[in-house]
């Protein structure tokens, strides 16, 4: 091979290696610029677990200079053309966005939990899932408190995709309400445990089935928004009360609460998620109306 041929090699083989060192070189003379300590130095810090290492890598991810410099146009390109909201988000139908997170946890595996060296936490048993894991510590949890005099009851907030699987895929358009999330089968291994629970994914449930029966449209969730609307946050709120009020829990007061109509206009937490500059503005924000609930003996 001459000389001319090699050529283009090394001019590729010196590219390369100028990214990959240029990168972190120039996120390293920013940080110093600005401070702050540098971030790669966290690798030698801390034990070398799973959970660490991620954490490093997710901290590079948000604070690499490169990533801020393109990632925002990029996404916005995928965004306008092809609906790609970013890692953090999925997008549903009829313009609905939802938390990746939460999407993924509906779907997950309960396999057993690894161990990890030197965690400051309890070990699982060998063989123990994440779900049989965190029943035992609220079992455990429960039985301190009664110790003390205290009641425990437990309420896990569903996911909004669990209460939306329709507004998620045109797969469960018409079978949205035979989609049981996994936090049911937690609830019911509670229940066993003689745990007090409050199933809200049962109610918000009915509550869609009896609207639906009466052809009435009634959102329980915010469109971009990880949160529900004043109807999902009243129908939570009145299920808990019930709930307590069958465990005799807590005494019936009469308060001269007073409400008032309030409307306000909300964005929505997860367009801030996308990161991407102008997109909260670009998306309609929600019209809620609200209630204003209004105690009559506040001065303040």
């Amino acid at each position: 091979m001459n000389r001319s041929d090699r050529f283009p090699q090394a001019l590729l083989i010196v590219g390369f290696l100028t990214v990959i060192a240029g990168v972190p070189l120039v996120q390293t003379g920013i940080e110093l610029r600005r401070g702050e300590p540098v971030r790669c130095t966290d690798l030698f810090r801390h034990s070398p677990t799973t959970d660490n290492l991620r954490r490093f890598e997710q901290s590079l991810e948000d604070t690499s200079w490169l990533n801020d410099a393109v990632r925002p146009p990029l996404q916005r390109a995928l965004f306008a053309t092809l609906r790609d909201a970013g890692n953090p988000v999925v997008t549903g139908r009829e313009g609905w966005l939802f938390y990746r997170s939460g999407v993924e946890a509906l779907f997950l595996a309960d396999r057993p939990r690894p161990r990890e060296a030197g965690s400051a936490w309890v070990d699982p048993e060998p063989g123990e899932t994440s779900r049989e894991s965190v029943v035992k510590a609220i079992v455990h949890f429960r039985d301190q408190l009664r110790q003390r005099g205290v009641q425990l009851l437990v309420v896990p907030v569903p996911d909004k995709a669990s209460v939306y699987p329709d507004r998620l895929s045109l797969r469960a358009a018409n079978r949205w309400h035979e989609f049981r999330s996994p936090t049911e089968g937690l609830l019911a291994d509670l229940h066993s445990l003689n745990v007090e629970t409050v199933d809200l994914f049962a109610a918000f449930r009915d509550a869609r089935e009896k609207d639906a029966a009466v052809r009435l449209e009634r959102p329980y969730y915010l469109a971009h928004d990880t949160h529900w609307t004043p109807a999902g946050a009243r129908l939570a709120a009145e299920t808990v009360a019930a709930k307590l009020r069958q465990l005799n829990w807590v005494p019936e007061v009469p308060y001269p609460y007073a409400t008032k109509p309030f409307r306000v206009r909300r964005s929505g937490d997860i367009p801030q998620m996308m990161r991407m500059s102008g997109t909260a503005s670009r998306l309609a924000a929600t019209v809620v109306e609200c209630d204003q609930v209004i105690d009559p003996f506040f001065s303040g």
